[in-house]
């Protein structure tokens, strides 16, 4: 594996590892689809509804095709900006919203972003993923909120029990909290055995 890679890598190391070292050794360029802008869309414009300014990272795509017009709003993001504003995140302040970071396993330098921390109480947080479809993501994403636990943990100074994460899917107001997400000890594990 490369010293360096995006949380998503590791979810394709878990989900098909073949195709991703194929991927690894010959890189394809990789066309934006359209779920990803209008994803990049709606995430833009939490970072704007919480007054929040954004470094993007290497998971972000940075393209001029995916600025967003300020005169111009699909369908589907005002659907969407709808959707959340019903829900009880909307409600609710975050202590923070896409929280960059880095952490090293085994040797190897992830990057990502956290859409949004919530304090649950003094010791308690709750990492949120929001995800602008509605089909349930599998076992093999998961491991995105694992890796967004583990490094809040370590931002906050606190024991990784003390933080849980969820996804919510913004179209249905579904939350989606795993219980059984991956350790540090096991994504070691996920790490070694590719």
């Amino acid at each position: 594996l490369p010293t360096r890679l995006s949380v998503s890598t590791l979810i394709r190391l878990k989900s098909d590892p073949e195709e991703l070292a194929l991927n690894i050794r010959r890189p394809m360029p990789s066309h934006t689809a359209k779920v990803a802008r209008q994803g990049t869309e709606f995430h833009t414009w939490i970072e704007r509804h919480f007054e929040t300014s954004v470094l993007f990272d290497d998971e972000i795509f940075d393209s001029p095709e995916l600025d967003i017009d300020e005169g111009y709003e699909s369908a589907t993001l005002k659907k969407l900006k709808a959707d959340w504003l019903a829900s009880e995140w909307a409600a609710r302040q975050p202590i923070s919203v896409e929280e960059g970071f880095e952490i090293v396993i085994e040797g190897i330098l992830f990057r990502g972003r956290i859409d949004a921390v919530y304090r649950i109480d003094e010791n308690r947080y709750e990492v949120v993923d929001w995800k602008t479809g509605s089909k349930k993501l599998g076992e093999s994403a998961a491991i995105q909120l694992a890796m967004y636990r583990l490094a809040w943990a370590k931002i906050a100074g606190v024991d990784v029990s003390r933080v849980s994460a969820c996804f919510h899917y913004v179209p249905t107001g579904e939350d989606d909290r795993r219980s059984d997400l991956l350790s540090e000890a096991q994504l070691v594990v996920l790490l070694e055995k590719h």
